[in-house]
């Protein structure tokens, strides 16, 4: 039988952080699951107080970790309690921590927060991981319902070759385009692929980055990092952190002495994965500094022998030049068997069957006769 022990954050981090990444490395989660990226997120978010931890055992040995927020909400104007999985506030492949054992640790933690929660939100878990089944599942007499929506479908591109085989299946024209941008962006100056892996250079990195950012298109589409204090904060939080702990894999170009496209990756248990780019606007359009640092920070991913490069986000056309390989991803709530929960179950099935139900997975939804509360 398992057992569940709750933890206040500050004192989860210095108690659990062998067993947390023991737990990330045998269910190859994504970084952003370590307990250090995660708090600089709620940090810089506003998320962090109130952030709790489900800590799950079987015997002598821990099984599960979940961190995770309770609070009030709305949802079609009725009041609620929400528990949201600490991944929701930016974990990349968002998943519990607890491999192999997804389901009972779900329904444990689920089962000893009884009586306060309405719904459980999970935010771009793997469709097709473990956690989304077992939350599809409904844990038996704990749930009314599951409502399900389609999130981003993610690309990635498994390293199953050297790079000179990878550009040899690609086509004639797409190779000519690859060597046709560096050559018209060498052109305009001297050009520097710049690397970025450990503490020295941090800061130079950071300041190129915010450079860039803030004298690219993303200043009109209010996208830019700069343009947001929380994201800034995250950043000057992040990088450094990354840096340290020896994750940090990032790439700058520059053009005569100036930033002019950079590259943001990390690199854990054999993935590299890119959380950020972006390229300065003004540079001539056939050199395409943007597809260059990619190129650069890809090639040298197969050198450094990486098992997969993960572009992370949504299915954008320079991703999928790359690869054919998408992860996608959905956004569940699994609702209480509370009459409250039943009756936004049955109303928001309703909405999206009216409405042709395209974001919804209409065979998800699991509904029951008794009503009772929690």
């Amino acid at each position: 039988m398992l057992e569940v022990r709750e933890l206040p954050w500050e004192n989860a981090q210095s108690t659990l952080n062998e067993a947390w990444y023991g737990l990330m490395e045998t269910g190859d989660r994504h970084l952003s699951h370590a307990p250090e990226w995660l708090e600089i997120l709620c940090r810089a978010h506003g998320k962090l107080d109130g952030l709790r931890v489900f800590v799950v055992s079987d015997g002598d040995a821990i099984v599960g970790i979940v961190p995770y927020v309770i609070h009030r909400t709305r949802m079609l104007k009725v009041p609620l309690s929400m528990l949201q999985i600490g991944g929701n506030f930016g974990a990349y492949h968002n998943d519990l921590l607890a491999p192999g054992r997804e389901t009972d640790v779900l329904r444990a933690c689920l089962e000893h927060a009884r009586g306060r929660w309405h719904v459980v939100f999970a935010h771009q878990i793997v469709a097709d991981g473990a956690t989304a089944e077992a939350l599809r599942a409904g844990c038996d007499d704990l749930s009314s319902g599951v409502l399900e929506y389609a999130g981003e479908a993610s690309p990635y591109l498994a390293v199953e070759s050297d790079w000179a085989t990878l550009l040899a299946s690609k086509s004639g024209n797409f190779r000519s385009n690859l060597k046709r941008k560096e050559k018209a962006l060498r052109k305009e100056g001297e050009l520097e692929d710049r690397w970025y892996r450990g503490a020295e250079g941090a800061d130079e990195l950071l300041d190129a980055i915010f450079d860039i950012e803030a004298h690219s298109w993303k200043v009109d589409a209010q996208l830019a990092i700069t343009q947001h204090d929380h994201e800034q904060g995250l950043y000057r939080e992040l990088v450094p952190w990354l840096a340290r702990a020896g994750h940090l894999y990032a790439n700058v170009l520059w053009l005569d002495g100036v930033a002019v496209a950079y590259h943001l990756c990390t690199f854990w248990n054999g993935k590299v994965t890119n959380l950020k780019t972006s390229f300065r606007e003004g540079i001539n359009k056939k050199a395409s500094p943007g597809a260059v640092v990619i190129t650069k920070s890809l090639e040298r991913s197969f050198a450094d022998g990486a098992r997969e490069f993960d572009f992370l986000g949504g299915a954008q056309h320079h991703k999928m030049l790359w690869t054919e390989s998408v992860r996608p991803h959905a956004n569940l709530y699994l609702f209480s068997r509370h009459v409250r929960s039943r009756g936004i179950t049955a109303a928001k099935r309703l909405i999206h069957k009216i409405r042709g139900g395209a974001a919804e997975h209409e065979d998800t939804v699991r509904r029951r006769e008794a009503i009772s509360s929690p």
